[in-house]
């Protein structure tokens, strides 16, 4: 008798990118919140397709470490996790073909609470459907599934300066053999920050050869972020 295993793929995304299901108001929503108040705000999602879609609405911690790891975890798990402030209106639900649709949410700090900083915690948008099937060898059928990851951060208002550090710099070659310099930041304070770094290239006679600069990228406390830059024509 034969068997047959399937398989399922999911690809997150915390950016953009073509399904049937799109994301229409962004990926990250970010809020600052007073003890005792409630925040509300909505995504917006839109059926671009022809058929309906079904998607699953479900929290997530993130977290990225200072070696690139990405980890999806357990909601709470994150010590700044804002999952148990955080409640969705629906978890399920079929968008007609051409449909838009607002997941509305909200955040709820208790009047005791004492924390200080940026919480921050993934709503998942999970398309239910497979992207794409193909059977391998052996019988496998393996699919691909979309899921966004919306980024709900909620900061209290805070005048601290921010504590972000350097953790290793390093020159390699890329994929096309271009020398890029890979550059890890860790955040050691308590606020989200979102920078973005300038390199400056000088010579043996200190003269300024070359100015690079990065994208901005969020980085979460107690999180790091790396940034590679190409040194072009070098």
């Amino acid at each position: 008798m034969k068997t047959f295993l399937s398989l399922i793929i999911l690809i997150t995304y915390i950016t953009n990118a073509y399904a049937g299901v799109i994301v229409e108001n962004g990926l990250t929503h970010e809020h600052q919140l007073v003890v005792g108040q409630r925040i509300s705000g909505k995504v917006v999602l839109k059926n671009t397709g022809d058929n309906p879609e079904r998607v699953i609405i479900y929290q997530k911690d993130y977290q990225l470490n200072c070696v690139g790891k990405v980890s999806y975890l357990n909601p709470g798990s994150n010590p700044r996790s804002l999952s148990k402030y955080l409640t969705t209106s629906n978890a399920d639900y079929t968008l007609a073909a051409g449909e838009t649709y607002e997941v509305t949410y909200k955040i709820d700090l208790p009047d005791n609470f004492k924390a200080k900083g940026s919480l921050w915690s993934l709503l998942m948008i999970e398309i239910t459907e497979p992207l794409s099937e193909q059977q391998v060898q052996g019988g496998v059928t393996v699919g691909s599934k979309i899921r966004y990851g919306v980024q709900i951060i909620a900061s209290t208002p805070e005048t601290e300066s921010t504590e972000v550090k350097f953790k290793d710099v390093k020159i390699s070659k890329n994929a096309e053999g271009q020398k890029t310099v890979e550059i890890t930041i860790e955040n050691e304070g308590i606020i989200f920050v979102k920078p973005h770094l300038e390199l400056q290239l000088f010579n043996v006679n200190a003269e300024l050869v070359g100015e690079f600069k990065s994208v901005a990228k969020k980085v979460y406390p107690d999180n790091c972020q790396i940034y590679s830059i190409p040194l072009s024509d070098f």
